[in-house]
């Protein structure tokens, strides 16, 4: 299902040539028009003119959680039609992506390469495949402020991020540009060529634009209020849509008027909060999907196919299963793009705080996979010597079983049928080897 549609027209940005860019970059953009990525032609601009005039390799994105940041960097690199690798860091501060696993995973699969035992060598080949790289690549590392400390530096345990970073992204010769998004500045003086775009609000303009693709009635003093208490959030724009259309008749006036106190404390957690309340209340089966979907790390795989979400679903009858999840993305509570899903980290911050018992989800899970894939007699086959790995030769624990579905979505993506990928997939997910 595709959410509302605006005009198909395109906001052409001409920007200033320079003689030493690469000819795959352009200097002109065309930004299309789309509800979810209004009032962001300046921003992308901005980015162009970094990467064009100063020729910078990286450049960090930074701002509150909701304000666009990710959004804003993946059309970028989708503009320029660049081939994308992701790094997404994670949102558990505990289970925080590993840049050697990250990058094994790039030369493997991205590069189609063995790659080297050896950290340091590893990156040596990954700069040398980018500098090889016929068309130039888009990389993004994607909330990076879990791995940093208070004071905006990496944490001990994760400075192999600076080595990634000052030893192949940054390298001249690497045909590559790299955004960062970022809640706060990072603050490492090796790091001090990264530039900086401190990301800015939504204007009014932008929140007037988005209502009006939806046709809400909009009193723009109502507007002025709600868009200064939440600092022009791109999510709270989104959020809030939904209940005003459907149980304000599209008046943003009356949904100001009955809920005036709560919206100036302008709280985002709080907001999200309330619409898993919301739902919980009118659509049962919507908010057990949403916070069920926080089961899934969004780590090593970012975004989950359609199954992931079936198999979240037991007790919905199949035949309603997309209709709960068309729910959920009217809603804005829920990302999806190509057939694939993930949630916003405040979103999945939220769906957390109401897990109720993680232990038995995940065994209902299982049960609504094994359903699922039955007929699938590789799928089965995988599931047989997973399921030997995992719960034979290691105690149960939660962390045992979200690898354990985490490898399925894995080979689910990308066809994984050999047992030396198993075991090679296994390590990569911390599955204990029978080895």
């Amino acid at each position: 299902m595709e959410r509302r549609k605006f005009c198909s027209g395109k906001s052409s940005i001409s920007l200033s040539s320079n003689n030493s860019l690469p000819q795959e970059l352009t200097t002109e953009i065309n930004v299309p028009k789309k509800p979810d990525f209004v009032g962001r032609e300046e921003a992308i601009a901005h980015l162009n003119t970094l990467i064009t005039n100063r020729n910078a390799k990286i450049i960090g994105i930074y701002g509150k959680g909701g304000i666009g940041k990710t959004t804003l960097a993946r059309e970028y690199l989708q503009i320029q039609r660049l081939k994308i690798l992701e790094l997404n860091v994670g949102m558990d501060t505990e289970y925080i992506v590993s840049v050697k696993s990250w990058v094994k995973r790039q030369i493997n699969e991205q590069f189609k390469q063995q790659a080297k035992k050896k950290f340091i060598d590893m990156l040596e080949q990954l700069k040398y495949l980018l500098q090889n790289e016929k068309g130039k690549v888009g990389i993004l590392i994607d909330n990076l402020e879990t791995a940093l400390d208070e004071k905006g530096k990496f944490q001990q345990r994760h400075r192999d991020y600076i080595e990634l970073i000052t030893r192949v992204l940054n390298h001249p010769t690497v045909n590559a540009i790299t955004l960062i998004t970022c809640r706060e500045e990072i603050n490492e003086a090796k790091l001090s060529f990264i530039e900086s775009y401190p990301l800015p609000e939504l204007s009014e303009l932008a929140w007037q634009e988005f209502f009006s693709i939806f046709e809400i009635n909009i009193n723009t003093l109502v507007l002025s209020e709600i868009h200064k208490a939440y600092g022009g959030n791109a999510l709270a724009m989104k959020v809030i849509t939904h209940p005003i259309e459907t149980y304000y008749g599209g008046s943003l006036e009356d949904y100001w008027l009955d809920n005036k106190q709560f919206l100036l404390k302008g709280q985002i957690k709080d907001l999200i909060a309330s619409q898993f309340d919301r739902l919980f209340e009118h659509n049962r089966h919507a908010y057990n999907l949403l916070y069920r979907l926080g089961i899934y790390s969004y780590r090593e795989i970012p975004r989950v196919q359609k199954i992931g979400l079936y198999c979240l679903l037991w007790d919905v009858k199949k035949s309603e299963t997309m209709q709960v999840i068309e729910s959920l993305q009217r809603r804005y509570l829920i990302e999806f793009e190509a057939g694939k899903y993930w949630l916003h980290p405040v979103i999945r911050a939220e769906s957390l705080t109401r897990l109720d018992s993680l232990d038995n989800t995940l065994l209902l899970m299982k049960e609504e996979i094994d359903k699922l894939l039955v007929s699938d007699e590789k799928i089965q086959y995988f599931l047989e010597w997973l399921r030997e790995v995992t719960l034979v030769y290691s105690d149960f624990t939660p962390l045992d079983f979200r690898a354990f579905y985490l490898c399925l979505e894995y080979v689910y993506s990308f066809g994984i049928f050999e047992q030396y990928e198993f075991l090679e997939l296994a390590s990569f997910f911390g599955i204990p080897s029978i080895e």
